[in-house]
């Protein structure tokens, strides 16, 4: 077998390993959890969460009567599982992060980066989170729906709903 060959692969092979360890760079982790907090990731869930629930059903069944302090915690670390599931490390929107960043070099994640932390944004992403935890009139909301459903339910020839 000639050396060229092997010299090429073992060439190629180094090549390969460089580019991701570059890609992997630890400088440019800082940077993602940066885009990432700036971007808005996943709120965590509360250990009151109907998803908690949800995902200790089966549990709750097999365990009918557990100690309630026991089963505060276990909510609480089944809630910071769920947290880390859908915003940690590995997670779909981190996943989704780093694929729409893979062909950012480190300056151009270090201007994006501080582009979203501009004040004016921070600002406006603020209005946002106060706008969207104030409740929306659930009158207004429901007297729309209700006339919604009475036009689809007009459309196929049934019987609609009184509004009030």
């Amino acid at each position: 077998m000639s050396r060229e060959p092997l010299r090429a692969r073992v060439c190629l092979t180094m090549a390969l390993l460089c580019a991701g360890a570059a890609a992997q760079s630890p400088d440019r982790e800082p940077l993602i959890h940066r885009i990432e907090d700036a971007i808005g990731r996943p709120a965590p869930v509360p250990a009151s969460s109907p998803l908690v629930t949800q995902a200790l059903g089966l549990a709750s069944r097999v365990n009918p009567n557990p100690d309630p302090s026991l089963w505060l915690q276990v909510r609480a670390e089944t809630a910071a599982a769920l947290t880390d599931l859908s915003s940690g490390a590995g997670s779909a929107f981190d996943r989704r992060v780093r694929a729409a960043l893979e062909s950012f070099d480190e300056r151009e994640l270090q201007a994006l980066a501080a582009k979203l932390s501009d004040p004016l944004l921070l600002k406006f992403r603020e209005a946002l989170k106060q706008q969207a935890s104030r409740p929306p009139p659930i009158t207004a909301g429901a007297l729309e729906l209700a006339a919604a459903v009475n036009r689809i339910l007009a459309a196929h020839h049934l019987n609609t709903v009184a509004l009030q």
